[in-house]
């Protein structure tokens, strides 16, 4: 029986442990991210948390409901890169505020460009125009859809 209850706990710590850090940080999965690749998150209080000076963005593009972010930064290839676009919830003149968390434990010293793809659609309000202000993005950005 005391084998059991060790063999028990055992797997309860290893399920604790194996948690991603998505999972840690109670980051909501997004189930539809249509024709992007990822999700934009509302949630002001990861929006203030976010450090942004970690990367250079190089170019942003939108296209059919989808933000294209291309980063810059050091790697091996950013194939382990990973992003999370979060919008503070705030809605000012009709502009909402977006900042990008980027994560690279990428070891090698090469320059590497990497577009991450985040789907926009939740960010929609009645209106057919948002103003999308990118934190690290000198530029506003002009999100343009159909209700």
């Amino acid at each position: 029986m005391k084998k059991i209850e060790t063999f028990l706990g055992v797997l309860l710590l290893l399920a604790t442990f194996s948690c991603s850090e998505d999972m840690d940080d109670n980051v909501t999965t997004c189930a539809n991210t249509g024709s992007c690749e990822l999700c934009t998150f509302i949630d002001e209080s990861r929006y203030n948390s976010t450090e942004t000076s970690n990367y250079t963005i190089t170019e942003v593009n939108v296209f059919d409901n989808c933000l294209e972010i291309s980063v810059g930064a050091g790697g091996c290839g950013g194939d382990t890169w990973e992003a999370t676009l979060f919008d503070s919830g705030e809605i000012e003149n009709n502009q909402r505020f977006l900042k990008m968390r980027f994560t690279d434990q990428e070891m090698c010293e090469a320059y590497i460009i990497r577009t991450f793809s985040f789907n926009l659609r939740n960010l929609q309000t009645e209106n057919s125009e948002l103003i999308l202000n990118l934190e690290g993005w000198e530029d506003a950005i002009i999100y343009t859809y159909n209700n």
